[in-house]
């Protein structure tokens, strides 16, 4: 018969509880750190696309402007054309 005062079995089933715990929260803390570092891949990713367009757009936005100053320089000359 066991003794009623004897813990040990207890005990061993608390460590092997706590070991249980430590293992999970050890797998846990790794997928964390796992996904932060997918995170500021894809952060860093989605900064250089955005940086891509903005560059896209301020070149369009060039272009567009250039146009316009050459279309307003044709009005001009058709203006003086059509004066004559």
């Amino acid at each position: 018969m066991p003794d009623k005062n004897d813990f040990s079995e207890i005990i061993a089933d608390l460590l092997r509880s706590q070991d249980r715990t430590n293992t999970i929260l050890e797998r846990m803390d790794k997928r964390m750190e796992d996904m932060g570092s997918k995170q500021d891949t894809i952060i860093a990713s989605f900064d250089r696309f955005a940086t891509a367009v903005v560059d896209r757009l301020n070149n369009i936005d060039t272009q567009l402007t250039k146009l316009a100053d050459v279309e307003d320089r044709l009005k001009r000359l058709e203006a003086e054309v059509f004066k004559r």
